[in-house]
């Protein structure tokens, strides 16, 4: 396709870890300043970027942004959008995007510099802070040369996420061993502190506060309020009392969730967590280690690039991938997991500990640590199935490759029941 002529300009950048809020108003700041050098017309602004993060939203007229996506995900919300306006909109003659990293960091470099391709085969400009790519004429080849340094760009940017990576599970060992925090909220019933490394304490942090200073680090320490004592009252009762009769206790208590009021996503729906309590709840907070002042680290490994051992980093195997072909979560085997001392004595003995322990695993059974399948084909009918004629619930058991579900009544009395 020939070049268009001087038209309108769409803007689009990508950030994976949703923690730049003000990088992305700096790029619309560049992208107006050179559609103004170029005679191109460009009318977002700085408030619409802005409004755009804040509302969780991908388009907003001529701005196409990805927020807290990774790199290698070629299919976005975002950046499929932009491809099908810049193909069907003849008024569109220009792409404003910051740097090649933040269009994809992706796997097989060929796959960034084909994104490009196709971007200017449809006659568009392509504008980088650092340089600007000419629209590919009908039947013309693309400059060899420039297929060259998009492909080493690309293949420099998919290199540092692979890079990366393999510093932070370095890092999070280091962090693991000598008993401190590797990142995220802390426990029920635990707040995050600010320490010297020799342990003293400097001050508590608050929910998403970050905190670098060179000597310090981050420690997880029992809280000073109610919470600490729930959390005791649930291990005792769950000594007795099976975690779901105790979630009907705190719910008919009034007594909220320990993520009552904050907002979440669940298969990538955002919604508002309902305060009520649940049995794996209970149950995660009776299994919690860090009571006994176990640091415990390296349960479940996830990631793109590499997964977790206590020797550090390793290659993906085909049994860390789904179906799809997308990494899935995995469970580490105990011999891959780390535990180290608390900094804080323990609130309960390791031995106490250990025996809620071994409670919880005999009511798990064998179904301890397998999820619900979350597939429709393969659970159809995953939520309690009740016969209407005599109230019994009826249970799935496995059949084959699918599932049937039979009467409680008829399996408890041993097929005596009709």
């Amino acid at each position: 396709m020939a070049s268009k002529q001087l038209g309108s300009g769409l803007f689009y950048t990508r950030d994976s870890g949703g923690k730049h809020e003000t990088t992305p108003g700096e790029y619309v700041k560049w992208a107006r300043r050179r559609a103004m050098e170029l005679n191109v017309t460009f009318n977002p602004t700085v408030a619409d970027i802005e409004s755009l993060i804040q509302n969780e939203e991908a388009i907003r007229g001529d701005l196409y942004l990805d927020y807290e996506v990774a790199g290698n995900e070629l299919s976005r919300v975002g950046l499929n959008a932009l491809l099908a306006r810049a193909e069907s909109d003849e008024k569109v003659s220009h792409v404003f995007i910051p740097r090649r990293d933040r269009l994809a960091r992706p796997t097989d470099s060929i796959d960034g510099v084909k994104m490009e391709t196709v971007l200017r085969q449809n006659g568009l400009t392509i504008v980088f802070m650092d340089r600007l790519l000419s629209p590919i004429r009908t039947g013309r080849r693309p400059d060899t040369a420039e297929q060259i340094i998009a492909f080493l760009d690309y293949d420099a940017a998919g290199k540092h996420g692979r890079d990366l990576s393999d510093k932070m599970v370095h890092c999070q060992i280091a962090l693991a061993t000598g008993g401190f925090s590797t990142g995220g909220r802390a426990p029920f019933a635990f707040d995050r502190w600010l320490v010297r490394r020799d342990g003293e304490r400097i001050r508590q942090l608050q929910d998403g506060e970050i905190m670098r200073m060179a000597g310090h680090h981050v420690v997880w320490l029992p809280a000073d309020d109610e919470r600490l004592s729930l959390a005791l009252r649930i291990r005792e009762m769950l000594l007795t009392t099976p975690a779901t009769q105790i979630a009907k206790i705190l719910n008919a208590e009034n007594v909220p969730s320990p993520n009552a009021g904050r907002f979440r996503k669940d298969n990538g729906v955002r919604h508002q967590v309902s305060g009520l309590w649940h049995a794996p709840t209970i149950v995660n907070i009776g299994r919690n280690p860090l009571l006994a002042a176990v640091v415990g680290y390296g349960l479940r490994s996830m990631g793109k690039f590499n997964r977790y051992t206590v020797d550090g980093p390793r290659e993906l195997t085909d049994n860390d991938m789904r179906a799809d072909g997308k990494p899935k979560v995995i469970r580490n085997a105990d011999a891959n997991q780390i535990q180290a001392k608390a900094h804080f004595e323990p609130v309960v003995s390791i031995e106490e500990h250990e025996a809620l322990e071994l409670v919880l695993d005999e009511r798990a059974g064998s179904q301890c640590g397998k999820p619900r399948s979350r597939d429709p084909k393969r659970n159809p009918l995953g939520s309690r199935v009740y016969d209407m004629d005599c109230t019994w619930p009826m249970y799935r058991v496995q059949h084959g490759k699918s599932f049937r579900y039979k009467c409680g009544r008829y399996q408890q009395s041993r097929a005596s029941a009709h």
